[in-house]
């Protein structure tokens, strides 16, 4: 039991780190591809699309990597307090959690890069 709960709190942290790696090695890819960071604030310029791909793809690399510990421990305590059955569904309850949180810090994290990034330069080429 251990052996398959510990699997499955890695399946989250493991996720991120490949869909990281895929949307910060394809960020050469058009805009509105089906792989990618989609807003309206990345999709406004090419250049605005692989900032964004490249910056998101290497957060949800390193949030992958950070939360791979603390859900591996979680889950260990959870086999050693709770049921088979019911440590597998807190395991599981708790990656879609852990998706959620670093999906909207990820989120968060770039918008804000795009704005000071892309608004900064926005300003600079409105005074020349």
């Amino acid at each position: 039991m251990l052996l398959i709960t510990l699997m499955l709190s890695a399946i989250a942290p493991i996720e991120m780190i490949a869909a990281g790696g895929i949307v910060r090695l394809n960020y050469y890819t058009e805009r509105g591809s089906k792989f990618g960071y989609r807003t309206e604030r990345s999709t406004a310029s090419e250049e605005a699309w692989k900032y964004a791909n490249r910056y998101c793809g290497a957060l949800w690399i390193k949030l992958g990597l950070m939360a791979i510990l603390p859900s591996l421990g979680a889950a260990y305590l959870m086999t050693r307090v709770l049921s088979e059955r019911q440590a597998i569904a807190a395991v599981l309850i708790m990656q879609a959690a852990e998706a959620a949180v670093i999906y909207a810090i990820a989120r968060r994290r770039v918008e804000k890069a795009l704005a000071e990034r892309f608004n900064a330069e926005e300003k600079t080429d409105d005074n020349v």
